[in-house]
Formats: C-alpha cells, structure tokens, sequence
C-alpha cells in the first residue's frame, strides 16, 4: 500500500509500505451462522461490500506499477549496473524499484528527510544515497531474529549487518540498531520527522501496521 503522491515535498508525508497482500482475501467471509440467519446475511453483506473497495485500489496499483515500469526502465539498468561491484546477496529492492522512484522526488538536488524502516544488506539504502547527495537520510534496522510471528530471512544476522556498512560506508547518514517502534517513538521525542519513510521491515501484518501508525506520527 502506499499513502499518498507529494505536490511538495516540504508539505506532504510520504509512507511506503510494502507488503504480502492475498487476492482472495478479497472474497472471504467467516462463517458465523447459517444461510437463513438475518444477522449472519446482513454480515457477510457488509463484509464484501467493505473488501471490494479494496479491489479498486489493487487495480489502480496494477495500472500504476505498469507505467513506471515502462517509464523507470533506464534507471533501473542503470542502477543494476552501478551495484554490480557491491557486495548484495538478495537484490529484493529491484522488485519495487519502479513505483518506490514513483514516490521520491524527480529533483535529485531536492533536500528531504528520509526514513527506511528494514534495510537488511542495504540495497535500497545505497540507492536513495547515490541518487539524492542533499538527502538526510536515517537507515533502522534490528539485524537480529525477528518476533517469533516472523519468518527469519537469514541465519547470520551479523553477516548482513557487516555487508550493509561496507555497501554504505562512502556515505553520510545515521544507522539506528533497535526495535522499529521503540526507535521512532524516540524519534518523535527529539521533534525529528520525515519527508519520506519506507516500510520494509517485518513482513508480519501486526507489525506492518505498528510501523505504519508510529511513522504517520513523525
């Protein structure tokens, strides 16, 4: 999901999310009662009508996703050919190369404030440097076992920490090791906001949604 296209990017936040959505999902309704049960009807009514909304949105995110990746294209070669001396074991990002420029700002001397939540080797990360040289950019990550809701990506976390300062290390930004939402509530603490926050951490629906509520507030 994504929230919101900026006119400016000084007056609008811009929150990322990226996650696992099921189509049929769209469709399902639990069973709580019998076919000839008025209140069980009027439920299950009110559930598809809810769920169809969201298939305008998927639609529109199909239309949307097809032009970018007709009008990103060049940048993407390009991009796959910078990082082809980096050290990237997973190159996840490339997936959502496309609509994530959508978002950034089409002026590469743009000053902003960025935000990554989920960083991993640091793919993304190296891409938001090497294009925007004026962006301040805040990189958080855990780099530890995920909740136990959580399917571990890796089982050397140490590794992938270690890959992720050596792609970044001719860079200037601020790495923050600890919980997503512990780090931003203290964030919000010191008045520190966003031009820009991108998603990307736990793939848990709970925690997408804990992460979504705590950046909307910075």
């Amino acid at each position: 999901m994504i929230y919101s296209k900026p006119k400016q990017v000084s007056d609008f936040k811009i929150v990322l999310l990226f996650s696992l959505f099921s189509f049929h999902q769209l469709f399902y309704i639990p069973k709580i009662g019998t076919w000839w049960d008025e209140p069980y009807n009027v439920l299950a009514g009110k559930l598809t009508v809810g769920k169809l909304k969201y298939l305008l949105y998927y639609y529109k995110s199909k239309s949307l996703k097809k032009k970018c990746k007709v009008k990103y294209s060049k940048e993407k070669i390009d991009f796959i050919d910078k990082i082809s001396n980096k050290n990237f074991s997973n190159k996840w990002f490339l997936n959502n190369f496309e609509i994530f420029n959508y978002f950034l700002p089409k002026n590469k001397n743009e000053k902003f404030n960025y935000l990554e939540i989920g960083c991993f080797e640091g793919l993304s990360s190296f891409y938001v440097l090497s294009q925007f040289k004026f962006v301040n950019a805040y990189f958080l990550d855990i780099w530890d076992e995920p909740n136990k809701n959580s399917k571990p990506l890796t089982d050397d976390f140490n590794k992938v920490e270690k890959l992720f300062d050596e792609n970044l290390s001719k860079f200037n930004f601020t790495k923050i090791k600890d919980d997503s939402v512990i780090s931003m509530r203290k964030l919000l603490r010191k008045n520190i906001n966003f031009d820009f926050i991108y998603i990307d951490g736990s793939h848990n629906g709970e925690d997408i949604l804990s992460d979504a509520i705590e950046a909307f507030k910075i």
